[in-house]
């Protein structure tokens, strides 16, 4: 039977790299998202040259249009990419995170069970859920959640739905757990893609320093084109299961922010400032996550660590 996949999130960073991927195999792809599909939300696409898919509007609030959208559709495959996305936005909007993270997929789990029992669904989780986990214990999927942002509770409510219905009504429904993964399509409130732009501002003589909150922080450090296509493994493997998808390997954001301003010839102690402002009300201040579920089952394994992550990003590349 041929593919049909639904992404729910398709015009942001890693749903538009997932829509690239399955399209490059063949495959159909319809694109949903909360916000109307003005050329403004339809940047990534075009920069990737796919934005002559298919495109439909959806109503978050609403039940119906939820349930409207996936029956017009018929899709085989369900991709759940969309919801309020910041860490430290979520402090300021814990309702909206609940709703787009965590509700939306109930409603569509709910929708899925009683008249698609057929389609698979994956989740966009998050290593946010974990909490801090040292270097001789990373997180596993098996782990305890001890999240401390409204957005990785969110993100950890959704993640034991999504099993719950696997487990109780034998669907396909799994969760990947991503860790940090970036790009050039970022948008400039992600933390990375703010130094990149300061970076550019200040060589221009548009600014002369970056201002960042905690950039002593550890997280892994991904490549989101190349977690798009774990995504699509996990999907579409013969079990369904939750992965982690992550390097294995954690860094501090203080060190990458120093590898972009030393390979950009400027000076950290110079052009960064800390906003103790910046900083979250409560931090997670160090992750590690094992990732060798993904690779022993699915045989994916990252190749972007984050000093090529750096490299790339500079070099404004796409793959």
């Amino acid at each position: 039977m041929s593919k049909t996949n639904l992404i729910f999130g398709i015009t942001g960073q890693t749903g538009s790299y997932l829509a690239h991927y399955c399209i490059s195999r063949g495959e159909r792809v319809i694109g949903a998202s909360r916000s109307p599909f003005k050329e403004f939300h339809k940047r990534n696409l075009y920069t990737l040259g796919i934005q002559d898919i298919q495109l439909l509007s959806y109503n978050d609030q609403s039940v119906e249009s939820i349930a409207t959208l996936i029956d017009n559709v018929e899709p085989t495959h369900v991709y759940y990419l969309s919801g309020q996305s910041s860490v430290g936005k979520s402090f300021q909007l814990p309702a909206e995170t609940m709703h787009s993270v965590y509700i939306v997929v109930q409603h569509i789990l709910e929708h899925i069970r009683l008249y698609h029992p057929q389609t698979r669904f994956f989740n966009s989780g998050s290593s946010e859920v974990f909490g801090n986990r040292s270097p001789d214990s990373p997180a596993t999927e098996l782990s305890l959640h001890n999240p401390k942002s409204p957005y990785g509770i969110a993100k950890s409510n959704a993640i034991q739905l999504t099993t719950f219905y696997r487990s109780t009504y034998n669907l396909f429904t799994v969760s990947g757990i991503m860790s940090n993964h970036e790009s050039i399509l970022r948008p400039p409130q992600f933390v990375l893609s703010k130094v990149l732009q300061g970076v550019s501002d200040i060589k221009a003589m548009h600014s002369s320093y970056l201002e960042l909150g905690n950039i002593d922080v550890v997280r892994d450090w991904g490549w989101a084109h190349e977690y798009a296509q774990a995504i699509y493994l996990i999907l579409n493997h013969y079990k369904p299961s939750n992965y982690i998808i992550a390097t294995g390997k954690s860094v501090s954001l203080r060190s990458l922010v120093e590898q972009i301003l030393l390979k950009s010839e400027l000076d950290i102690f110079k052009h960064i400032s800390i906003n103790k402002q910046q900083e979250r009300p409560l931090e997670l201040f160090e992750s590690h996550l094992d990732a060798s579920k993904i690779e022993s089952e699915l045989g994916w394994t990252a190749s972007v660590h984050s000093n090529i992550l750096v490299d790339k990003l500079l070099s404004g590349d796409l793959f």
